[in-house]
Protein backbone atom coordinates (compact mmCIF):
# COMPACT_ATOMS: atom_id res chain seq x y z
CA UNK A 1 0.00 0.00 0.00
CA UNK A 2 1.35 3.78 -1.29
CA UNK A 3 1.09 6.29 1.47
CA UNK A 4 -0.77 9.31 1.10
CA UNK A 5 2.25 11.39 -0.56
CA UNK A 6 1.97 8.60 -3.45
CA UNK A 7 -1.66 8.56 -3.53
CA UNK A 8 -2.26 12.41 -3.72
CA UNK A 9 0.37 12.61 -6.56
CA UNK A 10 -1.17 10.29 -8.50
CA UNK A 11 -4.46 11.73 -8.26
CA UNK A 12 -2.96 15.28 -9.07
CA UNK A 13 -1.04 14.22 -12.02
CA UNK A 14 -4.08 12.25 -13.15
CA UNK A 15 -6.09 15.65 -13.14
CA UNK A 16 -4.04 18.26 -14.00
CA UNK A 17 -4.63 17.65 -17.64
CA UNK A 18 -8.10 16.51 -17.14
CA UNK A 19 -7.84 12.55 -16.97
CA UNK A 20 -4.95 12.65 -19.15
CA UNK A 21 -1.38 12.23 -17.12
CA UNK A 22 -0.45 10.69 -14.07
CA UNK A 23 3.11 9.49 -13.12
CA UNK A 24 2.47 6.59 -10.73
CA UNK A 25 0.40 3.97 -10.98
CA UNK A 26 -0.55 2.81 -7.53
CA UNK A 27 -3.95 1.24 -6.10
CA UNK A 28 -4.58 3.09 -2.96
CA UNK A 29 -7.86 1.45 -2.65
CA UNK A 30 -8.47 -2.22 -2.83
CA UNK A 31 -12.43 -2.24 -3.49
CA UNK A 32 -14.12 -1.54 -6.65
CA UNK A 33 -17.64 -1.24 -8.07
CA UNK A 34 -19.22 -5.05 -8.55
CA UNK A 35 -20.46 -6.07 -12.13
CA UNK A 36 -24.82 -4.54 -11.61
CA UNK A 37 -23.86 -1.09 -9.55
CA UNK A 38 -25.65 1.78 -10.55
CA UNK A 39 -25.87 5.53 -9.99
CA UNK A 40 -29.36 7.02 -10.37
CA UNK A 41 -29.85 11.08 -9.86
CA UNK A 42 -33.76 11.28 -10.53
CA UNK A 43 -34.16 14.81 -10.16
CA UNK A 44 -31.26 15.07 -13.55
CA UNK A 45 -32.90 11.85 -14.80
CA UNK A 46 -29.38 10.28 -14.73
CA UNK A 47 -29.44 6.36 -14.69
CA UNK A 48 -26.17 4.60 -15.50
CA UNK A 49 -24.18 1.41 -14.31
CA UNK A 50 -20.81 2.02 -12.61
CA UNK A 51 -17.90 0.00 -13.71
CA UNK A 52 -14.17 0.41 -12.81
CA UNK A 53 -12.40 2.78 -14.73
CA UNK A 54 -8.53 1.94 -14.36
CA UNK A 55 -5.49 3.52 -15.09
CA UNK A 56 -3.86 2.51 -18.20
CA UNK A 57 -0.66 3.01 -20.22
CA UNK A 58 -1.24 5.34 -23.30
CA UNK A 59 1.49 6.18 -25.43
CA UNK A 60 4.35 7.32 -22.67
CA UNK A 61 1.62 8.50 -20.06
CA UNK A 62 -0.90 6.65 -17.60
CA UNK A 63 -4.62 7.51 -17.64
CA UNK A 64 -7.77 6.77 -16.55
CA UNK A 65 -8.94 4.66 -19.46
CA UNK A 66 -12.26 6.16 -20.69
CA UNK A 67 -12.83 6.05 -24.40
CA UNK A 68 -14.58 8.39 -26.17
CA UNK A 69 -17.84 6.36 -26.75
CA UNK A 70 -18.44 5.02 -23.11
CA UNK A 71 -21.86 5.41 -22.21
CA UNK A 72 -21.58 4.43 -19.04
CA UNK A 73 -20.08 6.23 -15.45
CA UNK A 74 -16.89 5.18 -14.27
CA UNK A 75 -15.41 4.95 -10.59
CA UNK A 76 -11.93 6.48 -10.70
CA UNK A 77 -9.13 4.09 -9.79
CA UNK A 78 -7.35 4.78 -6.81
CA UNK A 79 -10.04 6.50 -4.90
CA UNK A 80 -12.03 5.39 -2.10
CA UNK A 81 -14.92 2.99 -2.98
CA UNK A 82 -17.89 2.58 -0.83
CA UNK A 83 -17.39 1.13 2.74
CA UNK A 84 -13.98 2.51 2.82
CA UNK A 85 -13.86 5.99 3.54
CA UNK A 86 -12.73 8.55 2.00
CA UNK A 87 -13.45 10.61 -1.73
CA UNK A 88 -15.24 8.23 -3.84
CA UNK A 89 -14.75 10.06 -7.55
CA UNK A 90 -16.88 9.33 -10.37
CA UNK A 91 -16.62 10.42 -13.89
CA UNK A 92 -18.36 10.48 -17.09
CA UNK A 93 -18.84 12.56 -20.87
CA UNK A 94 -21.47 15.53 -20.54
CA UNK A 95 -21.29 15.02 -24.08
CA UNK A 96 -20.61 12.03 -26.97
CA UNK A 97 -17.78 12.99 -29.87
CA UNK A 98 -20.82 13.14 -31.99
CA UNK A 99 -22.37 16.00 -30.10
CA UNK A 100 -25.05 13.24 -28.73
CA UNK A 101 -25.86 13.59 -24.80
CA UNK A 102 -23.06 11.46 -22.54
CA UNK A 103 -24.24 9.89 -19.06
CA UNK A 104 -23.88 13.20 -17.30
CA UNK A 105 -25.34 15.52 -20.09
CA UNK A 106 -27.58 16.40 -17.58
CA UNK A 107 -25.43 17.13 -14.53
CA UNK A 108 -25.86 20.69 -14.78
CA UNK A 109 -29.51 20.12 -13.53
CA UNK A 110 -28.27 18.46 -9.96
CA UNK A 111 -29.09 21.32 -7.53
CA UNK A 112 -28.20 21.30 -3.93
CA UNK A 113 -30.26 18.74 -2.04
CA UNK A 114 -30.53 16.34 -4.33
CA UNK A 115 -30.40 13.09 -3.91
CA UNK A 116 -27.81 10.36 -5.43
CA UNK A 117 -28.63 7.02 -4.69
CA UNK A 118 -25.57 3.89 -5.85
CA UNK A 119 -26.85 0.43 -5.14
CA UNK A 120 -24.75 -2.45 -5.04
CA UNK A 121 -25.68 -6.02 -4.31
CA UNK A 122 -28.61 -5.01 -3.40
CA UNK A 123 -27.93 -2.51 -0.72
CA UNK A 124 -28.71 1.03 -1.22
CA UNK A 125 -26.36 4.08 -0.42
CA UNK A 126 -27.87 7.61 -0.18
CA UNK A 127 -25.93 10.47 -0.98
CA UNK A 128 -26.97 14.37 -0.44
CA UNK A 129 -25.75 17.14 -2.63
CA UNK A 130 -23.46 19.44 -0.79
CA UNK A 131 -22.18 21.41 -3.70
CA UNK A 132 -21.92 22.32 -7.26
CA UNK A 133 -19.38 24.00 -9.19
CA UNK A 134 -17.29 24.62 -11.65
CA UNK A 135 -14.08 24.42 -11.63
CA UNK A 136 -10.42 24.90 -13.63
CA UNK A 137 -9.58 21.62 -15.44
CA UNK A 138 -6.47 21.35 -14.05
CA UNK A 139 -8.12 21.74 -10.22
CA UNK A 140 -6.78 18.82 -8.41
CA UNK A 141 -8.19 19.71 -4.53
CA UNK A 142 -11.48 18.17 -5.87
CA UNK A 143 -10.68 14.62 -5.66
CA UNK A 144 -8.18 14.04 -3.14
CA UNK A 145 -10.39 14.99 -0.05
CA UNK A 146 -9.83 13.24 3.12
CA UNK A 147 -13.59 13.27 3.80
CA UNK A 148 -16.27 10.61 3.10
CA UNK A 149 -17.73 12.48 -0.23
CA UNK A 150 -18.97 11.24 -3.36
CA UNK A 151 -17.79 13.55 -6.27
CA UNK A 152 -18.75 13.46 -9.42
CA UNK A 153 -16.86 15.22 -12.10
CA UNK A 154 -17.77 15.86 -15.89
CA UNK A 155 -16.48 18.38 -18.72
CA UNK A 156 -18.06 21.95 -18.18
CA UNK A 157 -17.55 25.29 -19.91
CA UNK A 158 -15.96 26.21 -23.31
CA UNK A 159 -14.87 23.63 -25.36
CA UNK A 160 -11.43 24.47 -26.82
CA UNK A 161 -10.25 23.16 -29.87
CA UNK A 162 -6.76 24.58 -29.23
CA UNK A 163 -6.20 21.73 -26.85
CA UNK A 164 -9.04 19.31 -27.41
CA UNK A 165 -10.62 19.75 -24.47
CA UNK A 166 -12.98 21.37 -22.32
CA UNK A 167 -10.98 24.27 -19.98
CA UNK A 168 -13.79 23.56 -16.83
CA UNK A 169 -14.50 20.59 -15.26
CA UNK A 170 -18.53 20.39 -13.82
CA UNK A 171 -18.16 18.84 -10.45
CA UNK A 172 -21.10 17.89 -7.78
CA UNK A 173 -20.03 17.15 -4.15
CA UNK A 174 -22.14 15.11 -2.00
CA UNK A 175 -22.23 13.51 1.45
CA UNK A 176 -24.50 10.34 3.06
Amino acid sequence: MYGISKHLLLLTAVLVIGFLVTIAPPKAHASEPLLGTSISIPSANIYSEIYPMYIIQRAEKLVWNITPWETRVGHLESTAWLGEGGNIALGAHSTMPDGSPGPFALLTTVQIGDEITITEAGKTFIFIVERVLLVRYDEVSIVIAQENLLTLITCGGLYDETIGDYRARLVVIAKQ
